[in-house]
């Protein structure tokens, strides 16, 4: 069904387009109930395409006349101390100040005023520093996060909130073999782990396990309660991956997982990362 990383006739813009267009059209509503439910809360797994999804429906809100801001869940992050890092489970929606979030939603759904922490990634702790941020009237709040579905994260009424939950669905077949999306997110992570990271393609893969039992236990058992689900596949995205990580794939010949993304690729043309769109979702893993 994809002939160059793409539909045969499809363009790059066309395939963004249809993706931004789903984007927009859940912008509209959540204008029309902006009154009722100012907070919106965004899921997904990793590789997901959460941070831009966020991003332009913070944009396409603004255009509607309803200032938006996002704020990460990860900032709600609790610090992690020296004898719990060999033992802490990372992908645990208990290593989130469910509690705390929870108390800034309230606030914020009711025009309040909260400081939101600031979580350092280096160092796994939370810092001194906060950022006021206050809802005016008319405004929406985005908490964008793996665990923003999950209701031992976020502790408040669905009566205020607008849930979105953002993932890869398409299955890409060959003629011979179905490819499943965690595949597509993996070869996203690589991207972005490569060039953004320093980490290389058997690093990744190390990682990939525990989150993917993460995404199994905390993430999809809840992906149910989202009003509106958004399919962030991008058509032309596999020739990219192509170019980007075909020959690190190659040198690698004892994995199974590996194995799997050199068959998916293998047939699809090279799409060079300079000409994608700058608006691209793609460009949050790619640059």
């Amino acid at each position: 069904e994809y002939l160059n990383g793409y539909k045969s006739g499809e363009s790059m813009l066309s395939a963004d387009a249809d993706y931004l267009g789903k984007v927009r059209k859940i912008a509209d509503k959540i204008a029309d109930f902006s009154e009722e439910k100012p907070i919106v809360l965004l899921s997904g797994p990793s590789g997901s395409g959460k941070t831009t999804t966020a991003a332009f429906l913070e944009k396409f809100l603004d255009e509607n006349g309803h200032e938006a801001h996002t704020v990460s869940l990860d900032n709600y992050f609790r610090t992690v101390y020296d004898h719990e890092r060999e033992t802490i489970d990372f992908e645990s929606p208990s290593r989130v100040d469910g509690e705390l979030l929870s108390e800034h939603i309230k606030l914020l759904s009711e025009c309040g005023e909260v400081n939101v922490p600031v979580f350092d990634f280096v160092n796994a702790v939370r810092t001194e520093k906060r950022v006021p941020l206050k809802r005016k009237h008319g405004e929406i709040i985005i908490f964008e996060g793996i665990h923003a579905l999950n209701p031992e994260t976020v502790r408040f009424g669905d009566e205020s909130t607008v849930k979105i939950y953002v993932s890869v669905r398409t299955r890409i077949s060959d003629g011979f073999e179905v490819f499943e999306p965690k595949y597509i997110r993996l070869l996203r992570r690589m991207c972005r782990d490569k060039l953004f990271r320093g980490r290389d393609i058997r690093e990744t893969l190390y990682h990939f396990d525990s989150v993917e039992d993460g995404e199994v236990k905390y993430i999809m058992p809840y992906k149910y309660r989202a009003d509106f689900s958004i399919d962030s596949f991008i058509p032309y995205e596999l020739g990219v991956y192509k170019t980007d990580l075909y020959s690190d794939l190659l040198q690698i010949k004892d994995d199974d997982r590996i194995s799997l993304l050199k068959r998916l690729l293998k047939e699809i043309g090279e799409t060079q990362p300079e000409t994608v769109p700058e608006n691209s979702l793609i460009r949050e893993f790619i640059g």
